[in-house]
């Protein structure tokens, strides 16, 4: 083995001091110390690739694109670019190609269940009797990886649902998602209602900030919250497919680097609402959402911001608030069969069903203090009566409606992260309404425990 020299030695040193960053969410520092590494060797793909992640995470599609693109230069074999590569591809809709780079991934690195579930994803058809059986033998190897045996779970429960085997699904489920939960070691808790309920009644006591509404009264932001598969996308994407230009946003995460609910403790109750007003604003402009003396008009889909209702009134007089509301059990199992990778409370029952609590008793405390500014879209009714419910959606958000807004799976330049790419590429469609019946058997023992679950 060639032995490190000392610079090779402090290059590895600082990748993982970066990496360590990254995965806390350190993101400026994980990218000070990967640019800093590639001074000092431009051909250290792997911080290359990491920088593409940092991209992807801020929606900086064609830099994390051409990032990806450079560490694959380097290491034409590399399979977690080509993987990466592929995702960007799939996010902008450029499916083929897509497909393209997971095979790649698969080929260079077979072994690797996470680039054959992404391959699955779009392209069912591989999901024959030949992979089960190479899936089943990487899982049930000495000392599999715990990602390997996430994602082989996850993908044996594709099999159980083709046979409409809803049990057997299940518990691949709940294993799949286990594994994952000690891959990525998630162990972060979901603030309780009861911790942000106090420091929300602290708030709502606050001065309201004065003198300076006025020059921001060209500012209409629409935030959309709610729980993950619930609708939001389609929501978001039906009001932005309008003829009034409204700016699609999606989810840039913008107020929980001002307001996080997880550290609810350190939030200063005297902050200078002004002050945090002007920067939040320029975070939008950075992302071209908000225009100087222009009208702006604007959506962020980041569906924590429900924790942030009582701070967006304040802040921003003009916002609506679109809160997306559908079944729990049909949101509960998306999340389980989807495998949001994303959500720290996302791969456990329990965590679930704490923070779906949560979420209802958070948002009903805001309805009391804000009813005007909350508009309830249910998923049900807008899938059933598409026309109906968007002219009310337009109406509560002062758009005018048009018929187009219903014809959103028409636009090309649609850019979605989330597991509804599939949905807004299809008009819509009633099919996912009863779907998940067939799971609240295994469901019981939360419809004591929890009112709004029944």
């Amino acid at each position: 083995m060639e032995k490190l020299t000392e610079e090779n030695l402090s290059i590895e040193r600082a990748f993982d001091l970066a990496a360590q960053h990254h995965q806390k969410g350190n993101f400026q520092k994980a990218e000070i110390l990967y640019r800093k590494i590639l001074e000092k060797n431009p051909k250290h793909y792997q911080s290359l690739g990491n920088l593409g992640l940092l991209a992807m995470q801020f929606k900086k599609h064609d830099i994390s694109k051409g990032l990806f693109i450079k560490a694959i230069q380097i290491n034409p074999r590399c399979a977690d670019a080509h993987n990466n590569l592929g995702n960007v591809l799939n996010y902008l809709g450029e499916d083929q190609k897509a497909i393209a780079c997971y095979q790649k991934a698969v080929e260079y690195d077979p072994e690797n269940l996470t680039c054959v579930y992404h391959l699955s994803l779009l392209k069912k058809e591989i999901l024959d009797a030949k992979l089960r059986q190479k899936i089943e033998k990487i899982i049930n190897n000495t000392n599999p990886s715990e990602e390997n045996l996430a994602y082989g779970n996850i993908l044996l429960s594709k099999y159980a649902l083709e046979a409409k085997n809803f049990k057997r699904e299940f518990d691949y489920l709940l294993k799949g998602h286990n594994h994952f939960r000690k891959s990525k070691n998630l162990a972060q808790r979901a603030v309780s209602f009861e911790e942000w309920v106090i420091k929300s009644k602290l708030y709502s006591q606050k001065r309201s900030t004065q003198g300076k509404n006025t020059i921001f009264s060209h500012i209409k932001p629409i935030f959309i919250v709610g729980v993950p598969r619930s609708g939001s996308t389609l929501a978001e994407k039906i009001i932005c497919s309008g003829n009034q230009g409204v700016k699609i946003g999606q989810e840039p995460h913008t107020l929980s680097q001002f307001f996080n609910p997880n550290q609810y403790k350190n939030i200063d109750l005297d902050l200078d609402l002004d002050m945090i007003r002007i920067q939040i604003l320029e975070k939008y402009k950075h992302l071209k959402l908000v225009e100087e003396k222009h009208q702006s008009i604007f959506t962020d889909k980041s569906l924590e911001n429900f924790f942030f209702i009582g701070y967006i009134v304040k802040i921003f007089p003009n916002a609506k608030i679109i809160n997306c509301k559908r079944d729990p059990l049909s949101s509960i199992m998306s999340i389980l069969q989807n495998n949001l990778v994303q959500l720290s409370w996302g791969h456990n029952l329990d965590e679930i069903f704490n923070y779906f609590d949560n979420y209802v008793k958070i948002l009903d405390y805001w309805k009391n203090l804000f009813p005007d500014y909350i508009y309830d879209l249910q998923y049900e009714k807008l899938v059933k009566n598409p026309e109906i419910e968007s002219k009310q959606l337009f109406d509560f958000c002062d758009l005018i409606w048009d018929k187009q807004c219903l014809e959103f799976y028409k636009r090309n330049e649609v850019i979605c992260q989330t597991p509804s790419r599939e949905q807004i590429k299809k008009p819509i469609y009633k099919d996912s309404i009863a779907k998940y019946n067939p799971y609240k058997k295994f469901l019981k023992k939360y419809i004591d425990r929890y009112p709004w679950f029944n």
